[in-house]
């Protein structure tokens, strides 16, 4: 049965959003999660969101047209390639110009790592909202999100959307390092994650033991290891999970269990995503 989602969806105008109950279940926890997405296509000039602030974080990208973006006491006219990253809790507005009305993707996204990306903003005063020479590669992420998105039937789809997601906000500012740190960095993580392959830990936990912020240590494994920290912990546990099957008589339930996932099912979906087969088939495999 697919997950159930409320949606709108017209020939220039889509908006989608994530029921919480499906964001809850979600079977572990990414540093940046997509609450709702869409876009506005040539969207009229009497558009207009005005707002005191809201929990989640706002990202628009203007693809086409004229807007505006009110935020943080400036106020920024946007064109073709125009990015706004909306913190939460923040006064901001935007909407279409008169003339020539914008085209817009945009997406509302919350979790642990949305507070480490304000700060780096902060710290390397960028503007909230400017142009991006690379705004292509950003529209078709952003457009990636939206589609997975609006034919989810599983939360795996989900999870999917929120790793595009969490490439395109590591790909926004870049971060002067040294790699002989940054290698340290990794292997301490990668230690850490290992001693606590049957803990449940989350980023924030990972970035608290090696003493960097959740956003940098996101880096970190996007530049050297081409995937996230969480992506490389589920890896392992995944990995943990082929040599529980091997070597032991547990359950798939009995494993799901010691590894923290929310249920067999879920366990088993994600071990089938990594290994090609269910772990039943795998362990029948294994065992002759």
């Amino acid at each position: 049965m697919g997950i159930e989602r409320e949606w709108c969806h017209l020939d220039n105008f889509t908006h989608i959003l994530l029921p919480e109950q499906s964001l809850s279940s979600l079977f572990w926890k990414p540093p940046f999660i997509v609450t709702r997405a869409g876009y506005y296509g040539r969207s009229p000039s009497s558009y207009r969101v005005t707002r005191t602030g809201i929990p989640e974080a706002v990202l628009i990208l203007c693809t086409g047209g004229r807007g505006f973006v009110k935020c943080e006491g400036k106020e920024y006219e946007c064109s073709e390639g125009w990015l706004a990253f909306l913190p939460p809790d923040t006064p901001h507005a935007y909407g279409s110009l008169t003339e020539n009305c914008w085209d817009i993707l945009w997406l509302h996204f919350s979790g642990d790592g949305v507070n480490a990306l304000r700060n780096l903003f902060k710290k390397n005063c960028y503007d909230p909202v400017s142009y991006r020479s690379d705004f292509r590669i950003i529209s078709e992420k952003m457009t990636r999100i939206i589609e997975l998105l609006d034919d989810f039937d599983n939360l795996l789809d989900i999870h999917m959307a929120c790793c595009v997601l969490e490439s395109l906000l590591t790909g926004i500012i870049p971060v002067d390092s040294d790699p002989a740190s940054d290698r340290q960095y990794i292997h301490n993580a990668i230690k850490f994650m290992k001693k606590h392959l049957y803990d449940n830990i989350d980023l924030s936990a990972i970035a608290d033991h090696i003493g960097v912020t959740t956003f940098h240590i996101i880096r970190l494994f996007r530049d050297s290891l081409r995937t996230t920290p969480m992506q490389y912990y589920h890896t392992m546990q995944i990995n943990e999970a082929m040599h529980l099957l091997q070597t032991t008589e547990l359950t798939v339930t009995e494993i799901s269990q010691r590894l923290n996932f929310s249920s067999a099912f879920y366990f088993s979906q994600a071990f089938k995503k990594k290994t090609g087969c269910s772990p039943a088939v795998y362990r029948k495999r294994m065992r002759g």
